[in-house]
């Protein structure tokens, strides 16, 4: 039970940091971008769906991994 606790613990913390990074890259393209930018750009637009999709699926496991793990404690 230790170790699969170990293992979630490390899969949260790795999780949160991601979503993190993803938050940084957003607010530095933005902040690098002129308001035409930001409209006409894809890059911009394409890094913003994906971080949609990804940091739905990280919430989703941070979700799944708080009810593991209290159910171990």
């Amino acid at each position: 039970m230790e170790e699969k606790r170990d293992k979630i613990v490390l899969q949260m913390a790795s999780d949160k940091k991601t979503l993190q990074n993803i938050e940084n890259t957003i607010l530095k393209m933005l902040s690098e971008s002129t308001e035409e930018q930001i409209l006409d750009e894809d890059t911009l637009i394409n890094v913003l769906d994906s971080s949609k999709v990804t940091s739905t699926e990280i919430n989703l496991r941070i979700a799944q991994s708080t009810i593991v793990e209290q159910e171990i404690n």
